[in-house]
């Protein structure tokens, strides 16, 4: 038998990435502006302006969308921003993990946010 659930976490306002804060935005009026025309927007990472915007449209894809552009904030902090170059998997792993985990350190509320979403453990 399941727990009760417990209410959902907010998503958070704001993300840490390295030395940038990101605005965090659900906003539907914000996103519509800025959606694709097909209407299959789900997130974008403004990098210029470090806001992430994700649809609230598509709400149970909203955590790992979020996650998403918390990795594209990652990749542009580590130097991989509008780049061509290939890596293999292991050196991807191993430029992005310190960042990663420094990340949800720093960001306590997107780790909530992210398992407590899903997770409801059985009793």
């Amino acid at each position: 038998m399941r727990a009760a659930a417990a209410a959902n976490p907010p998503m958070p306002d704001y993300i840490q990435v390295g030395p940038y804060r990101y605005a965090v935005s659900a906003d539907a009026h914000t996103v519509l502006h800025h959606s694709a025309a097909d209407g299959t927007f789900r997130a974008e990472t403004d990098i210029d302006r470090k806001l992430m915007r994700v649809n609230p449209v598509y709400a149970e894809e909203m955590p790992v969308s979020l996650l998403h552009e918390v990795l594209h904030g990652i990749c542009d902090t580590v130097g991989w921003r509008d780049r061509e170059e290939k890596v293999d998997a292991e050196t991807a792993i191993r430029r992005l993990c310190p960042l990663l985990t420094d990340t949800l350190r720093r960001n306590p509320a997107i780790v909530e946010y992210l398992v407590c979403r899903w997770f409801q453990p059985e009793t």
